[in-house]
């Protein structure tokens, strides 16, 4: 069957050629009934004067569903060479090829290009294009989302201005790695429990060969304030890559 024609539309006095409109995107499910390319479309142009605030001036990763989102997606740094001479790119984080000219969506017709792609995903750097080194955000989230390394970089920071820091993250595993990195050897790294058991080994108090779960939870944050009142353990601050454990001190 042949394909049916472009739709000529023109967003913000830009032309653009929209395809395969009736192409169902999101299959209809329990949620919901389907979405088809038209009206995802429509809806990235309804939400730009929202979005755009917070994607303007960054380096885009596209992740494209061609097929639709029930099927196999795929990421596209690379700004793809048949876009608009209107669409801005950006150099950002590179790979073994070298440097990579990232798209930007600066503008309403940009984000409508994007969606036309079946860019159902669009993945944003913390920092703008300009100035990737200075992240603009806090991320609060779950493990993936970033936190970790703001938080290297606040300590980091504290120490550079003098002070005594800890740095709190949430496993064995990544303590150890982060121990390793020398940009942190003035920071003093530990996991929640490890730092309650040591301080409280320390204070000569009484902790258990083998900690259990419930011990960790209701005795352990206990253990670590008074070990701490009776070992003197003092920081000028403590930066928590996890903050559930620490809000049982609460």
């Amino acid at each position: 069957m042949a394909a049916s024609r472009p739709t000529v539309v023109t967003v913000g006095g830009r032309e653009l050629k929209l395809t395969n409109l009736d192409k169902v995107l999101y299959p209809a499910s329990d949620l919901g009934p389907a979405f088809t390319k038209a009206e995802v479309i429509d809806y990235h142009a309804r939400i730009a004067p929202t979005i755009l605030p917070h994607l303007a001036g960054r380096c885009i990763t596209f992740l494209r569903f061609p097929d639709g989102a029930d099927q196999p997606g795929f990421f596209e740094k690379r700004c793809p060479k048949h876009r608009p001479d209107w669409v801005r790119t950006a150099i950002g984080p590179g790979d073994r090829g070298g440097d990579i000219g990232y798209c930007r969506l600066d503008e309403p017709a940009s984000l409508v290009w994007s969606a036309n792609l079946a860019a159902l995903e669009l993945h944003v750097p913390m920092a703008l294009a300009a100035d990737l080194e200075s992240p603009r955000a806090v991320v609060f989230g779950g493990a993936g989302t970033g936190k970790t390394v703001l938080a290297c970089e606040k300590a980091r920071q504290l120490t550079d201005e003098g002070n005594t820091v800890l740095l709190t993250c949430f496993n064995e595993f990544l303590a150890r790695r982060l121990s390793a990195d020398k940009s942190l050897e003035h920071v003093t790294i530990a996991t929640f429990h490890s730092l309650c058991i040591s301080t409280a080994r320390s204070a000569g108090l009484e902790v258990p060969t083998s900690p259990e779960s419930k011990w960790r939870i209701s005795d352990a944050p206990i253990l670590l304030m008074e070990g701490a009142e009776a070992t003197g353990l003092n920081f000028d601050a403590v930066v928590v890559d996890e903050g559930q454990d620490f809000s049982r001190l609460c």
